[in-house]
Order: C-alpha cells, then structure tokens, then sequence
C-alpha cells in the first residue's frame, strides 16, 4: 500500500511539474516571440526612417541643385543685361562725343540769327547811349568727378561803343559759380539791376571785382529763357558812366530785346 501511495504521489508531482514545465515553456515562447517581434518591428521602423531619411536626402540635394541653377541662370541673365546697358552707354557717350556738323541750311539759318541779335543789341547801345551790350548764353563745361554737370556761361554776341575794348574774346567758359549773385537774380527774378557798382561791394566781391577790372559803373540785366522757361542766357547792358542813364528806357530795351532774341533762339 505504501509503496502505491508513493507512486501515485510521484506521480503526481511528475504531472505537476510537467504543467509547470509546460507553463513556463509557453511563457518563454511567448515571450520569445514578443521580443522577435518587436526586433522585427524595430527593423523595419528604422528601415522605414533609413528610406525616409534618405527620400529627404535626396529632396534637399535636389532642391540645392535646383537653387543654384536658379541663381546662375538669374546672375547670367544680370550679367547679360549689365553688358547690353554698358553697351548702350557707351553708344550713348560716343555719339556725344562725335562733333555735330552744320548742314547748308543750319548753317545759314545761325548766321541769319545772328546778325539779327547783333542788330538788335547795335540798336540797344544806341537808344540807351549804354558802353557795352552783349548776349551771354549758359552751356555746360563737363562733368565733375560724379557725372555732374559744370555749369558755364560765354559771351556770343557783344557790341561795344567807340573807345571801349570788347570782353568777348576773355568771356569764355566762365564758371557761372563765380558770378553767384548775379546769376541767382536773373534766375530767381529774371532779372538784375545793379544801379552803382559800389552796391554790389559788400553783397559779392567777385562781382564788385569783375566789374572793377572791366570799367562798368552800372549794370543791367535781363534772363533769357527757353519755351519750357528754363534760363539759357541773359542780355546786358553795361554803363560805364552813371551820368544820364535813363533807367525807365533800359529796362524798356531789356524787356523788348528779350522777347525777340527768345523768339529767335527758339527758332
């Protein structure tokens, strides 16, 4: 009996132990497989992130190449422009600086025009009883070193009285800076009236001092403008007596003779 009883408890401990085996068999397996799989998935996660990371690899290298074909076809087409305006400039700059030739016909036509102010100032000298009158016109001297204009003034007409020396041949290219007062007035009122040279002494120096050096006593002058009214010249009369100056008759023959010698440089 006794022997019998330890067999069955043996063999009750044997199914007991093969449960436990097989419990601990399954759980090993499942666990097993959990980590395989999650191995697995972690594989193909990092697989998914390798291809994801190499599609935007490939995305910004693209984008980069586009970029700089962008930017060197932008910075050809620049330069190309650039080369066409410099192109244009320079056209520009030569043809200025090819001299304009008088046809026949300008020619004559200016000839015409001046003899026709001459007249007019010869009549101005003799009504007034003035010692010089002369036709000063504004041109341009060059440039400085922005490009900017110099801004000049030359006598091209003058007709003098008996014994007074002309002053046109020493009048050329004179910067219209050095006579600031006087130009300023003719531009800002159109006109300058400078009754005795002793008022201009303290007002402009240059001016007292050009007038000193070239014996005028009295000056009076009158703009001469444009269509546009854009100050191109001006006319003078200068005295270089301050006896019997008939003040009302000059201004007349200034505003007379401006009107003509407009119409004529307008031509």
């Amino acid at each position: 009996m006794e022997w019998l009883e330890l067999v069955k408890v043996g063999a009750d401990l044997g199914f007991i132990v093969l449960c436990a085996g097989l419990i601990l068999f399954f759980v090993w397996d499942m666990y097993k497989s959990k980590k395989t799989k999650e191995q697995q998935t972690t594989a193909r996660v990092v697989k998914m992130e390798d291809g994801r990371q190499q599609q935007y690899e490939e995305l910004i290298k693209n984008l980069q190449t586009k970029t700089e074909e962008f930017y060197s076809m932008l910075k050809k087409d620049r330069e190309e422009m650039e080369n066409k305006y410099d192109k244009l400039v320079q056209q520009i700059i030569d043809q200025m600086k090819v001299p304009h030739i008088l046809s026949r016909e300008e020619n004559e036509k200016m000839t015409k025009i001046d003899d026709e102010i001459n007249f007019f100032l010869d009549r101005v000298l003799q009504i007034c009883k003035a010692s010089r009158v002369c036709l000063i016109k504004y041109h341009n001297g060059g440039v400085d070193m922005n490009g900017n204009s110099i801004l000049k003034m030359s006598i091209t007409n003058e007709k003098c009285a008996a014994g007074v020396l002309p002053i046109q041949g020493n009048f050329q290219n004179q910067l219209r800076s050095a006579f600031a007062y006087w130009v300023k007035q003719l531009n800002d009122n159109g006109y300058c009236f400078i009754h005795n040279i002793d008022n201009i002494e303290n007002v402009d120096n240059s001016m007292y001092q050009y007038m000193k050096q070239v014996g005028t006593k009295a000056k009076f002058g009158i703009s001469i403008q444009s269509r546009d009214k854009v100050p191109i010249g001006y006319l003078t009369i200068d005295f270089m007596s301050m006896d019997d100056i008939n003040f009302e008759q000059v201004k007349h023959c200034l505003e007379d003779k401006k009107i003509k010698i407009e119409t004529l440089m307008n031509l």
